[in-house]
């Protein structure tokens, strides 16, 4: 078989991604709280982003520029609900949000 430097998964290419507006909305309620948590601007890089086949729920990682450790999410679409958890001075902080209540990060549950 030629190479076509495609990536293949059970013989089927996998195919190219796409940019969701539900997805920007969850990574801007993030970047926002991790901002003010860290007390400065953040940008995310790396961002890699799965949808579970006939699923509602998305899985995703990305890298905080200039930190060492990924930033883990978890979103359920049918729910509108989702987590995420990063490593904050070498210890871990997880927080639930949800896209229709969350307005102030601080009204957030930390785990």
């Amino acid at each position: 078989m030629k190479e076509t430097g495609s990536l293949r998964k059970d013989n089927t290419t996998i195919p190219k991604p796409k940019e969701e507006d539900t997805l920007i909305a969850v990574l801007t309620i993030i970047e926002n709280i991790v901002g003010q948590k860290l007390d400065r601007k953040v940008t995310f890089i790396n961002l890699m982003f799965n949808k579970v086949s006939d699923s509602h729920f998305y899985h995703g990682f990305c890298m905080i520029k200039g930190f060492s450790q990924p930033l883990s999410i978890f979103y359920f679409l049918d729910v509108e609900m989702g987590s995420f958890l990063y490593n904050k001075n070498g210890r871990s902080e997880m927080f639930r949000f949800s896209l229709t209540t969350t307005t102030d990060p601080n009204t957030l549950i930390k785990h």
